[in-house]
């Protein structure tokens, strides 16, 4: 089975305080997980989006800053349509 890594970058990003976003390498060294697996995760998950990209030096690559929407506590569900 595989270990999914969802849960926990949704934790991570919906409990940051600044909600100014990590890149792809920030969330890796803080959950300790392999690059590729939280990469992909990132990729699949609905509620994870790229807000910019980060200035970089002529020698490395830009980066993707993820950011996380977060419903407001009071959104309504939706109503199911009648048959």
């Amino acid at each position: 089975m595989k270990y999914r890594w969802n849960t926990h970058i949704r934790k991570l990003m919906r409990e940051q305080e600044s909600l100014d976003g990590y890149t792809t390498n920030q969330v890796t060294a803080l959950l300790k997980a392999p690059k590729k697996s939280i990469y992909a995760a990132l990729r699949k998950m609905p509620d994870t989006y790229i807000d910019r990209w980060t200035e970089c030096l002529r020698s490395e690559p830009s980066e993707a800053v993820w950011c996380i929407i977060i419903p407001p506590t009071d959104c309504p569900r939706p109503r199911k349509k009648k048959p």
